[in-house]
């Protein structure tokens, strides 16, 4: 994780306490892994204007824990989602944006077990 990930962590760590945060990460795991396993009902039902919602709201949160990588990737997927292009496309970057997503959960929440132990 670059410092100025983790610097926005610890901004946040700062203000709210390592508890809070903790609960908040939790809660946006569980969000964001509903809305990544919804958006393959969503792409079924070429529902594109939810699905760009969601990866919206998505992106926008993301950010709070300086997840940029997979924030960017919900950039694109609410673009393609906007300008359709094509089913097996977003089902491509879906599925990367999964792969992000876990990685960079995990650096997050390793992070904030380390600094709870410094």
């Amino acid at each position: 994780m670059s410092d100025i990930l983790t610097r926005k962590i610890d901004e946040f760590r700062n203000s709210f306490g390592s508890r809070k945060l903790r609960v908040l990460c939790e809660e946006f795991r569980k969000k964001a892994g509903l809305e990544l396993a919804r958006a393959e009902t969503l792409l079924q039902k070429e529902d594109f204007e939810q699905l760009r919602l969601a990866f919206h709201n998505l992106k926008s949160s993301s950010k709070i824990f300086g997840m940029n990588d997979f924030s960017d990737c919900c950039a694109r997927i609410e673009e393609m989602s906007a300008n359709f292009l094509s089913i097996e496309m977003l089902e491509n970057e879906i599925k990367n944006g999964r792969i992000i997503f876990e990685r960079q959960m995990k650096e997050v929440t390793d992070y904030l077990k380390r600094k709870e132990n410094d």
